[in-house]
């Protein structure tokens, strides 16, 4: 019976469908499949995990770690070793290219074990431009027996770093059929929905989900409406989330007598930004940098058209231009005004785009589909034992 073990640091509520997905399809092959699950938590998540919600094995390897900045938390793959050992899987799947990947790397050049690395870095980013982490990476990835990418950008990212290294894509998604089912239900009660936030139905309602952090670029997003605000004034912007920059912006927002068109909501639950989408009608993600973006595939599900930086990997491969949404440089911030005004002008315009948004999200980016992706990589790699 063939053991595969999947490598990451923390359990995160759109990660658990996929391990329940892969779980259930290398059941049917008799596999087992098991997640080791470095540490608890990150100071940065605010979410609740719920892990009865999980039909996979998985351990709580709880390894030290520094949290040394807020959106970066050091982890001491330290025990790593141990509990690879002392499970000795066939094919080991490890996240990113961390010290705990270079720990996988290590067991699998003592015991044999076939390994793969699943990444969404890209391009964008300094830490990939480093000469130092670019080798490290450079060795990861030469000796995985195969390459599993989030998206385009990632897959072009891995390429650069070996060219005998063809990189499987299986997209970063989660269970995009909660967004998709959930946003049909409430949107039915958008009018009861907006009286229980103390809101108009009336109004066009802007939604920004991430953290509020600078690379977010929300200060850009603010300096957008207040070019909008000049010209309409049927539209709020909503603003989820929490974190270093919030204050920050609180104060810009007053600064710029915008009190009245922007709302901070804080950080918001699973079941909670459903009821956001659903009385959303655009989606604005204006990041300076993410190696992905899982908000814009949530918000897509959930029928909304997006305004989506062209800096951030999901961009590339959810947004097609004019289709199902705007591709912007959030440095330009007409630019971004425009597109949004565009969108609020134009309800038709919203209705379709949303539709399309939708529609993409259901024909390419499921937790099944990406699954699939999994599983090449994995038989790829199995191949060579």
């Amino acid at each position: 019976m063939k053991k595969i073990i999947f490598v990451t640091n923390i359990p995160t509520y759109h990660k658990i469908p996929l391990y329940n997905e892969l779980a259930d399809l290398l059941r049917k092959s008799g596999t087992v499949f098991k997640v080791f699950f470095l540490i608890s938590g990150e100071k940065r998540r605010k979410w609740h995990i719920d892990l009865s919600d999980a039909k996979f094995e998985y351990v709580m390897v709880n390894e030290p770690k520094i949290n040394l900045t807020y959106e970066w938390t050091f982890i001491f793959p330290i025990k790593l070793m141990y509990y690879l050992f002392r499970e000795y899987p066939n094919f080991i799947i490890t996240t990113g290219y961390s010290m705990a990947s270079i720990v996988v790397m290590i067991f699998s050049m003592i015991f044999g074990s076939r390994y793969s690395v699943y990444s969404g870095e890209i391009f964008s980013r300094d830490t990939a431009k480093s000469w130092f982490r670019k080798c490290i990476r450079k060795l990861i990835v030469q000796f995985a027996d195969s390459v599993i990418a989030y998206g385009t950008k990632a897959q072009n990212y891995v390429r650069a770093l070996s060219t005998q290294k063809e990189p499987y894509i299986a997209y970063n998604t989660s269970d995009m059929r909660f967004y998709t089912q959930q946003s049909s239900i409430l949107r039915r009660t958008r009018t009861n929905i907006s009286h229980e936030f103390g809101l108009s139905a009336a109004n066009i309602n802007l939604i920004f989900i991430g953290r509020l952090v600078k690379r977010k670029a929300v200060d850009l997003l603010i300096e957008s409406v207040v070019k909008l605000n000049s010209r309409k004034k049927d539209f709020l912007l909503h603003i989820i989330g929490d974190g270093t920059e919030k204050s920050y912006l609180q104060s810009l927002v007053a600064k710029l007598l915008l009190k009245g068109n922007v709302i901070f909501w804080g950080h918001k639950n699973k079941d909670e930004l459903a009821k956001h989408l659903a009385i959303g009608d655009i989606f604005v993600f204006p990041s300076l940098y993410d190696i992905w973006g899982l908000v814009l595939n949530e918000a897509m599900a959930a029928g909304l058209p997006v305004i989506a930086s062209k800096y951030a990997g999901a961009t590339y491969d959810l947004v097609q231009d004019g289709v199902n949404g705007f591709v912007v440089d959030p440095h330009n911030t007409d630019e971004m005004a425009e597109k949004i005004r565009v969108l609020l002008d134009n309800p038709g315009l919203r209705k379709k785009m949303g539709e399309n948004a939708k529609q993409t999200i259901l024909d390419r980016f499921t937790v099944e589909k990406t699954a699939e992706g999994f599983l090449e990589a994995i038989e790829h790699g199995l191949r060579s034992e």
